[in-house]
């Protein structure tokens, strides 16, 4: 028996162990008798056992999911699971108000775009954010210019002997 609960065991840890297995398993645990390779186990397999019992009241769950969604702190699987809830029929009274909204989000999610109008949708703000940015490198440009022209002019007006008239000035 030792032997056949170690390979059990190495499937169970590895991810690979089927329902009967888990379930050789558990009956292993509970017969009392198990052998000292095994003892460092048997907690964890008694405290899995009594969390089988526990009943989740799945009420409160939903209204600590609904309250984070309205937040706008659930994860992506929290809003899946509220989805899948809100798609079943065990909807609870006091949730049914919120149905048409989680409804309303699952048929425009069926929407489809065609891809084609997205994409010159996108082509168009680049072409309109390239030509924005042609026109201000095309203004500074221009500005450099007229600047750089107004101060030679300037400079030269004056030259190294300035012009004066004959009242010196």
């Amino acid at each position: 028996m030792k032997h056949n609960i170690d390979h059990i065991l190495d499937k169970y840890w590895e991810g690979e162990s089927s329902v009967e297995d888990e379930n050789i398993l558990k009956k292993y645990y509970r017969s009392g008798e198990v052998h000292a390779d095994h003892a460092p186990y048997k907690s964890l397999f008694s405290y899995l056992d009594a969390q089988r019992d526990i009943q989740y009241d799945e009420r409160s769950i939903i209204d600590t999911l609904l309250n984070k969604y309205w937040e706008g702190s659930t994860t992506v699987e929290e809003e899946y699971f509220l989805k899948k809830y809100f798609s079943s029929a065990n909807i609870d009274e006091a949730h049914k108000p919120y149905m048409e909204l989680f409804m309303y989000f699952e048929d425009r999610s069926a929407i489809t775009y065609p891809v084609k109008d997205v994409q010159l949708v996108s082509e168009s703000r680049k072409v309109k954010w390239a030509t924005i940015r042609k026109m201000v490198y095309s203004v500074a440009a221009a500005s450099v210019l007229v600047l750089g022209a107004v101060s030679v002019m300037k400079k030269h007006a004056t030259g190294p002997y300035p012009i004066t008239n004959s009242n010196g000035w």
